[in-house]
């Protein structure tokens, strides 16, 4: 090979690269013109408005005591059900992540500050409230217990 066949080799190579960056210019800009790009098919991105849990009852448990179930309420979505932790001495904790059509609940544990407490398995009853905006949309609630091993994803 020559020097030339390597300059005329480089040259192809960045020719045919800019091409394609031009036609990904081309391509992208008709993303918003497609059927399926129409902003008005998709759900507004929207926030949680705020969330709250309640714990019930703390006691001795094992894992067949898991379970969740979500339920669509006036303001948002409840979600009832029972997580494992460490002892029966914990409360229940919650985060939420809203997306699209989508609402993800983690069920946490942390230590209730007791300064003594039975040693088992605890298992925590719990009820958490998500309230959302007016024009929020959840069609799947996924529920994870992080001190568990359950997880679901409930159609509404």
């Amino acid at each position: 090979m020559t020097a030339r066949d390597g300059v005329l080799r480089r040259r192809r190579l960045l020719l045919g690269g800019v091409g394609t960056l031009a036609l990904a210019g081309c391509l992208d800009d008709m993303d918003d013109q497609l059927p399926n790009g129409d902003e008005d098919d998709q759900p507004p991105d929207v926030a949680v408005s705020s969330e709250s849990i309640d714990t019930n009852s703390g006691d001795c448990g094992n894992p067949d005591d898991e379970t969740a179930s979500a339920t669509r309420t006036e303001t948002g979505v409840a979600v009832e059900g029972t997580t494992l932790a460490p002892n029966p001495c914990h409360i229940a904790t919650l985060q939420t992540l809203l997306e699209g059509t989508s609402l993800s609940v983690i069920i946490g544990v942390e230590d209730d500050g007791s300064e003594v407490c039975i040693e088992c398995v605890g298992k925590l009853d719990y009820i958490a409230d998500i309230e959302l905006p007016d024009e929020a949309v959840v069609d799947t609630v996924s529920i994870e217990h992080e001190a568990g091993e359950f997880t679901d994803t409930i159609e509404l």
